[in-house]
């Protein structure tokens, strides 16, 4: 009796540690155009149980910029080097997005459900690299979004926070051509462990992250005001936040 109670607390771990191990890998090309057009290089390792999006701006993309604009604005653009991840626990039920808090200045998991896609399935097909893809349509958020997924590759995977079809996601963009993820190598099996990115992490509601992101904003005009002569008063109109999500 003892010496099962033992072979337990052994296999216990040892299950664990491989349950978090990926199936496979796939990278795609990813392009925001919320403001400028701007390039990342994004990476999802996955299993049945987990998934972890990893996405950081591309190398040949300008981290900072200084422009007038033709209405006489001036516009400071700087984006961040640093990555980011989506990571998705199907057994829990739970999807984060792992980023830097605007308002705290730290890196912080913002709690989502799962899944978050509700797909109408389209009788529609199309050729993608060597497989051939169904279309589906979803709205998010504030888009609306076509999606090509290969039924040949059974996995409930996409990328972003992308999930919940037959099969894997290879393409993806919306109605305004502002998001656009396209697909550039899939490498089954691919070994390599997904990791909880949300260990040691401050976690809160995406309610709660959209109350920092506007206190942040409104807090613009106060460190502003706080360095002028008293005299002066600075208000800054069109302050705001681009996402994905609107």
């Amino acid at each position: 009796m003892v010496r099962y109670f033992w072979m337990l607390l052994f296999l216990g771990p040892y299950v664990c540690s491989q349950d978090r191990m990926a199936d496979g890998k796939v990278e795609y090309d990813m392009i925001l155009a919320l403001d400028d057009i701007t390039r990342y290089e994004g990476v999802v390792l996955f299993n049945t149980n987990y998934s972890l999006f990893e996405f950081k701006i591309a190398k040949s993309e300008t981290l900072y910029t200084e422009e007038i604009s033709q209405n006489g604005n001036y516009n400071i653009s700087k984006t961040d080097s640093t990555s980011s991840y989506v990571y998705i626990d199907r057994i829990k039920k739970d999807t984060y997005e792992i980023q830097k808090s605007l308002l705290m200045g730290e890196i912080i998991a913002i709690k989502d459900n799962y899944p978050l896609f509700e797909w109408q399935l389209i009788e529609e097909t199309k050729i993608i690299g060597s497989y051939s893809c169904s279309k589906a349509i979803t709205t998010f958020r504030g888009r609306d979004y076509t999606a090509w997924y290969a039924n040949a590759l059974p996995y409930n995977i996409g990328p972003w926070k992308f999930n919940n079809l037959p099969g894997m996601i290879l393409e993806l963009y919306d109605s305004e051509n502002k998001v656009l993820f396209q697909l550039k190598s899939i490498t089954i099996p691919f070994e390599a462990k997904i990791e909880d990115k949300t260990m040691g992490l401050k976690i809160i509601s995406i309610e709660q992250n959209k109350k920092d992101n506007l206190e942040f904003l409104n807090n613009i005009d106060r460190k502003i005001n706080s360095k002028l002569n008293r005299n002066v008063t600075v208000k800054i109109s069109n302050k705001k936040i681009i996402s994905i999500e609107k």
